[in-house]
């Protein structure tokens, strides 16, 4: 089994575009990018809280996306939205962007970022797992391992004893 699953993920490799690569890369400057948002918010959402940070983020990134939509003319899907499109629309807006920032803000003025981050680690676990017991997702030895390594790396992360506020801020200090 696990040689079919290796011989399969050549395949893929073999038949990947050209730029496939960019796409890799997008993906891990966009976690190095999370991961620096996460520490040096931390002092700003401490010193104006979760709500005030999220709002004023969320309403920045709209800004751009909107400058950028429309620097590039990709308003012209948005046109045909019907009011199911736009029901999904303010559903992710409101729980997959709104809710989500406010909570991730809301960790972060209350422990350190490495035990906030750690936390997105269960999401891809999670998916799999609704997967599996909602649309019939196979479960196999690598979503095993998978969910074994996620759950090893966040006991190592929690085992160490948490930096106080004062400990963090200079360590802040120090960037």
């Amino acid at each position: 089994m696990a040689g079919a699953h290796h011989v399969d993920t050549v395949a893929w490799l073999a038949t990947a575009p050209d730029c496939a690569w960019r796409g890799d890369l997008l993906m891990v400057g966009a976690a190095l990018y999370m991961a620096l948002y996460s520490i040096w918010s931390k002092p700003i959402i401490r010193r104006s809280g979760p709500i005030p940070f999220t709002t004023l983020a969320m309403a920045a990134g709209a800004a751009v996306l909107v400058s950028l939509s429309m620097l590039h003319g990709s308003f012209a899907t948005v046109e045909a939205f019907g009011p199911p499109q736009w029901l999904g629309a303010l559903y992710l807006g409101a729980f997959g962007s709104a809710l989500t920032f406010y909570l991730w803000a809301f960790a972060l003025e209350r422990t350190t970022p490495t035990r906030v981050v750690i936390s997105v680690t269960v999401n891809p676990v999670a998916a799999s797992l609704v997967g599996a017991a909602s649309l019939g997702e196979p479960l196999c030895w690598n979503l095993a391992a998978g969910i074994l390594t996620v759950f090893i790396g966040i006991w190592i992360a929690t085992q160490s004893r948490p930096r106080t506020t004062a400990e963090t801020d200079r360590a802040l200090q120090e960037l």
